[in-house]
């Protein structure tokens, strides 16, 4: 005699499946706002990473070279909302008065800017780890007549409560990224935001 034996499909009803959407749609409403928040903050930092890097890249090529590197704003006449961000142009000195480039950087991606807060214009580093600035008033040498304000360059976006970041060279030539400091309940500090 022989039995019979049933099958038994598995899977998922219609209604377990409508469940299970009706809750991804509830998770994606409620994660959409700061999924985009998160991705403007990953790619503020990505991009104030990659300017530190033409920084410390042009520093090492002096040292490299033996002979001074500069790093400049392109076009040479940037507008003053966004001195920085429409691109950068790393060039060694040949000789005594001619440059060659050695590294470029496209404009900044997503309505992002970059600002110096001291009105720098033209950083050149020295073989000896010193740089000079020219702020349009004919810069000085660091560190030796400095004063007191390390250079900074300012990365910054449209948004409202936007927390920015600050490329800062020290007095000895390294280059730090640092966010803006912000209070207890996240807003930028007034004294700090370059933004």
């Amino acid at each position: 005699m022989k039995h019979s034996r049933c099958r038994v499909e598995a899977g998922f009803t219609l209604v377990e499946l409508m469940v299970v959407l009706a809750i991804i749609g509830i998770l994606l409403v409620i994660a959409g706002p700061w999924m985009g928040e998160f991705l403007a903050n990953n790619r503020m930092t990505t991009q104030a990473n990659r300017v530190a890097g033409m920084f410390q890249f042009a520093r090492g090529e002096a040292a490299r070279l033996g002979r001074p590197v500069r790093v400049k704003p392109t076009p040479v006449s940037p507008s003053s909302t966004n001195e920085w961000g429409e691109g950068l142009e790393v060039e060694a000195l040949l000789d005594g008065t001619n440059w060659r480039s050695v590294m470029s950087f496209p404009a900044l991606d997503h309505n992002l800017t970059l600002d110096s807060a001291s009105g720098v214009t033209l950083f050149t580093f020295l073989p000896n780890g010193r740089f000079k600035m020219d702020d349009g008033n004919g810069g000085g040498l660091y560190p030796d007549n400095s004063g007191s304000r390390e250079p900074q360059v300012a990365l910054c976006d449209g948004r409202d409560a936007e927390v920015g970041r600050i490329v800062t060279l020290s007095f000895a030539g390294q280059v730090s990224v640092k966010k803006v400091p912000v209070d207890s309940s996240g807003v930028p500090v007034p004294a700090t935001d370059p933004c």
